[in-house]
Protein backbone atom coordinates (compact mmCIF):
# COMPACT_ATOMS: atom_id res chain seq x y z
CA UNK A 1 0.00 0.00 0.00
CA UNK A 2 1.20 3.27 -0.62
CA UNK A 3 1.94 5.87 1.84
CA UNK A 4 -0.91 8.38 0.36
CA UNK A 5 -3.46 5.68 0.90
CA UNK A 6 -2.55 4.52 4.64
CA UNK A 7 -2.55 8.58 5.61
CA UNK A 8 -5.88 9.46 3.90
CA UNK A 9 -7.36 6.21 5.34
CA UNK A 10 -6.03 7.68 8.81
CA UNK A 11 -7.72 10.70 7.77
CA UNK A 12 -10.70 9.06 7.30
CA UNK A 13 -10.95 6.68 10.49
CA UNK A 14 -9.64 10.11 12.65
CA UNK A 15 -12.38 11.99 11.48
CA UNK A 16 -15.32 9.46 11.73
CA UNK A 17 -14.33 9.11 15.20
CA UNK A 18 -14.39 12.61 16.04
CA UNK A 19 -17.55 13.06 14.55
CA UNK A 20 -19.32 9.99 16.16
CA UNK A 21 -18.20 11.34 19.49
CA UNK A 22 -19.59 14.59 18.99
CA UNK A 23 -22.76 13.68 17.72
CA UNK A 24 -23.23 10.24 20.53
CA UNK A 25 -22.57 13.26 22.68
CA UNK A 26 -25.80 15.29 21.55
CA UNK A 27 -27.75 12.50 21.03
CA UNK A 28 -27.08 11.92 24.96
CA UNK A 29 -28.53 14.89 25.48
CA UNK A 30 -31.57 14.92 23.75
CA UNK A 31 -32.65 11.03 25.29
CA UNK A 32 -31.95 12.60 28.83
CA UNK A 33 -34.52 15.53 27.40
CA UNK A 34 -36.79 12.60 26.22
CA UNK A 35 -36.98 10.81 28.92
CA UNK A 36 -38.69 13.61 31.06
CA UNK A 37 -41.37 13.61 28.07
CA UNK A 38 -40.86 16.71 26.72
CA UNK A 39 -41.08 16.00 22.80
CA UNK A 40 -40.96 14.34 20.02
CA UNK A 41 -38.04 12.10 18.75
CA UNK A 42 -36.96 12.02 15.49
CA UNK A 43 -34.44 9.78 13.72
CA UNK A 44 -32.71 10.56 10.87
CA UNK A 45 -31.14 7.47 9.38
CA UNK A 46 -29.01 6.73 6.08
CA UNK A 47 -26.52 4.15 5.57
CA UNK A 48 -23.87 4.32 7.90
CA UNK A 49 -24.40 8.08 9.40
CA UNK A 50 -22.57 10.41 7.59
CA UNK A 51 -25.54 12.10 5.33
CA UNK A 52 -28.22 11.91 8.56
CA UNK A 53 -25.40 12.62 11.20
CA UNK A 54 -25.01 16.20 9.50
CA UNK A 55 -28.83 16.19 8.87
CA UNK A 56 -29.68 15.58 12.27
CA UNK A 57 -27.24 18.51 13.18
CA UNK A 58 -28.70 21.23 11.23
CA UNK A 59 -32.21 19.98 11.86
CA UNK A 60 -31.75 20.09 15.64
CA UNK A 61 -29.68 23.66 15.45
CA UNK A 62 -32.33 24.88 13.21
CA UNK A 63 -35.09 24.07 16.00
CA UNK A 64 -33.27 26.25 18.50
CA UNK A 65 -32.91 29.41 16.35
CA UNK A 66 -36.92 28.38 15.72
CA UNK A 67 -37.54 27.39 19.53
CA UNK A 68 -38.84 24.32 18.52
CA UNK A 69 -35.82 22.28 20.49
CA UNK A 70 -38.87 21.87 23.42
CA UNK A 71 -40.96 20.15 20.88
CA UNK A 72 -38.88 18.26 18.18
CA UNK A 73 -35.43 16.46 18.67
CA UNK A 74 -33.38 15.03 15.73
CA UNK A 75 -31.00 12.07 16.08
CA UNK A 76 -29.25 10.70 14.08
CA UNK A 77 -28.99 6.88 14.16
CA UNK A 78 -27.45 4.79 11.33
CA UNK A 79 -30.53 2.50 9.33
CA UNK A 80 -27.74 -1.07 9.91
CA UNK A 81 -29.01 0.04 13.95
CA UNK A 82 -31.94 1.09 13.74
CA UNK A 83 -33.69 -2.19 14.70
CA UNK A 84 -31.53 -1.99 18.05
CA UNK A 85 -31.95 1.26 18.86
CA UNK A 86 -35.35 2.09 17.81
CA UNK A 87 -36.93 2.69 21.38
CA UNK A 88 -34.85 5.60 21.49
CA UNK A 89 -37.37 7.62 19.33
CA UNK A 90 -40.97 7.35 18.25
CA UNK A 91 -40.36 7.70 14.39
CA UNK A 92 -37.49 6.88 11.85
CA UNK A 93 -37.22 9.59 9.10
CA UNK A 94 -35.16 7.44 6.18
CA UNK A 95 -32.85 9.25 4.31
CA UNK A 96 -34.11 8.03 0.28
CA UNK A 97 -31.67 6.07 -0.56
CA UNK A 98 -31.57 3.83 2.62
CA UNK A 99 -35.50 2.84 1.32
CA UNK A 100 -34.36 -0.35 -0.38
CA UNK A 101 -32.33 -1.84 3.14
CA UNK A 102 -35.56 -0.69 4.40
CA UNK A 103 -37.87 -2.94 2.37
CA UNK A 104 -36.00 -5.52 2.97
CA UNK A 105 -35.32 -6.02 5.68
CA UNK A 106 -37.32 -8.55 7.23
CA UNK A 107 -37.37 -7.60 11.18
CA UNK A 108 -40.77 -5.75 12.52
CA UNK A 109 -40.02 -2.70 13.80
CA UNK A 110 -42.61 -0.82 16.47
CA UNK A 111 -42.16 2.52 14.94
CA UNK A 112 -43.21 3.99 11.66
CA UNK A 113 -40.63 3.79 8.76
CA UNK A 114 -40.64 6.94 6.58
CA UNK A 115 -38.88 7.56 3.39
CA UNK A 116 -37.93 11.15 3.17
CA UNK A 117 -38.54 12.49 -0.31
CA UNK A 118 -35.35 13.86 -2.13
CA UNK A 119 -35.99 17.51 -2.43
CA UNK A 120 -37.27 17.66 0.80
CA UNK A 121 -34.65 15.78 2.15
CA UNK A 122 -32.02 18.83 1.80
CA UNK A 123 -34.30 21.94 1.61
CA UNK A 124 -36.74 22.14 4.16
CA UNK A 125 -37.04 23.09 7.44
CA UNK A 126 -37.27 21.57 11.30
CA UNK A 127 -40.90 22.09 12.02
CA UNK A 128 -42.27 20.55 8.36
CA UNK A 129 -40.36 17.72 9.35
CA UNK A 130 -42.08 17.68 12.61
CA UNK A 131 -45.44 18.15 11.13
CA UNK A 132 -44.71 15.30 8.90
CA UNK A 133 -43.90 13.38 11.80
CA UNK A 134 -46.95 13.76 13.66
CA UNK A 135 -48.86 13.17 10.73
CA UNK A 136 -46.91 9.69 10.16
CA UNK A 137 -47.28 9.03 13.60
CA UNK A 138 -50.91 9.23 13.24
CA UNK A 139 -51.45 7.77 10.10
CA UNK A 140 -49.82 4.27 11.51
CA UNK A 141 -51.90 4.41 14.59
CA UNK A 142 -49.21 2.44 17.18
CA UNK A 143 -48.29 0.06 13.67
CA UNK A 144 -44.60 0.20 12.78
CA UNK A 145 -43.06 -0.33 9.60
CA UNK A 146 -42.87 1.41 6.10
CA UNK A 147 -45.72 4.52 5.89
CA UNK A 148 -46.21 6.78 3.46
CA UNK A 149 -48.93 9.37 3.06
CA UNK A 150 -51.78 7.70 1.02
CA UNK A 151 -51.26 10.24 -2.05
CA UNK A 152 -47.53 9.92 -1.82
CA UNK A 153 -46.72 6.30 -2.34
CA UNK A 154 -43.62 6.98 -4.22
CA UNK A 155 -40.99 9.58 -3.11
CA UNK A 156 -39.39 9.98 -5.73
CA UNK A 157 -42.45 11.91 -7.25
CA UNK A 158 -42.78 14.22 -3.88
CA UNK A 159 -41.75 17.59 -4.80
CA UNK A 160 -43.07 19.83 -2.46
CA UNK A 161 -41.02 21.42 0.24
CA UNK A 162 -43.61 21.99 2.72
CA UNK A 163 -45.18 19.96 5.06
CA UNK A 164 -47.45 17.63 3.57
CA UNK A 165 -50.13 19.25 6.14
CA UNK A 166 -50.03 22.50 4.74
CA UNK A 167 -49.87 21.21 1.07
CA UNK A 168 -53.37 20.09 2.07
CA UNK A 169 -54.70 23.21 3.96
CA UNK A 170 -53.30 25.52 0.91
CA UNK A 171 -55.29 23.16 -1.01
CA UNK A 172 -58.78 23.87 0.33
Amino acid sequence: MSIVFLISLSLKIQSFVLYNLCVRKQDEHVYSDWKRGNMLRIAICCGEGFASGFLAKRMNKESAEEELDDDVSFIFIPFIQLYDRQDEVDIAMLMPHVETAAKDDPREYRIPLYVIPYKFAAETDPDVYFEDAEDILKLADGKGGLITFPDEPMHELVSRNQSHRSLAESKE
